[in-house]
């Protein structure tokens, strides 16, 4: 009998001590990682390929949608215009467009002193009512102020030597200053004919609020730009192999499962 007890003792011994392990891994915690953040890779435009789809926010694609139905235009004045003018062409709304160089501005103006004079030698007098009515308003303004200015972006009455009639009073001209406008080089969107596959589409990004406010978010960053994983997956499930994101255009690397 002893020996069938101590048999039974062991036993149970061997089994408490196998339950106790097992409990024991049991109650190991097990913990998932945090996916890293993905950094976007900064690309320039011309390195875009055609069938490529380049993200913009909602915001930044309504302008430019505006912008493209009034081509030719030079589109924009937001931060995100500058990567985008940086591509020789686009398409939008499935309408390919060619962004150009022009160049803007330029004319200028020229400021007069308006005085009374008792004899207008051989100039000619022509009364201000024989003016076109769209200029009469300004000459009068001018005659009533003694100055009259001649901006050639707007047109209006240019003084040439002709002296001015006005309520029993003849009046000359005389330039006192001339300015040149400044000149600039823009680029401008047309619309062109061909096929819209033969330039990157720029679209606005349809995303989920959470996606989109990462993608606002990251062009804050003071460093990289990343975005976390999650977004990163979802641009490129989205058809967007870049975007557009402050100031510059970046590639959406693909992310793994």
């Amino acid at each position: 009998m002893s020996s069938r007890r101590a048999f039974l003792a062991s036993l149970a011994a061997v089994a408490v001590g196998g339950c106790a392990e097992f409990g024991g891994d049991a109650a190991t915690p097990t913990t998932t990682a945090t996916p890293a953040p993905v950094a976007l890779t900064p690309t320039p435009p011309e390195r875009v390929p055609a069938d490529a789809t380049v993200g913009l926010l909602p915001a930044a694609a309504d302008a430019l949608r505006s912008s493209a139905a009034d081509a030719p235009t030079t589109a924009g004045d937001g931060h995100w215009w500058g990567p985008v003018a940086a591509f020789d062409c686009l398409t939008v709304d499935g309408t390919p467009y060619a962004v150009t160089d022009a160049v803007r501005g330029g004319g200028y103006e020229n400021t007069y002193d308006v005085t009374p004079v008792t004899d207008a030698g051989n100039d000619t007098v022509v009364p201000v009512s024989a003016l076109p009515a769209e200029d009469r308003a300004a000459v009068v303004r001018g005659i009533e102020l003694g100055e009259y200015a001649f901006d050639s972006t707007e047109g209006g009455y240019r003084p040439n030597g002709t002296v001015l009639a006005y309520d029993g009073t003849e009046y000359a001209f005389e330039q006192t200053r001339h300015a040149d406008f400044p000149t600039q080089r823009v680029r401008v969107l047309e619309r062109v004919d061909g096929e819209s596959d033969a330039c990157p589409t720029v679209a606005g990004l349809e995303l989920d609020g959470t996606h989109r406010d990462a993608v606002e978010a990251a062009r804050h960053d003071d460093g990289d730009l990343t975005v976390p994983a999650a977004t990163a997956r979802a641009l490129r499930d989205g058809g967007y192999g870049f975007v557009v994101v402050g100031t510059g255009c970046y590639a959406v690397p693909a992310v793994g499962e």
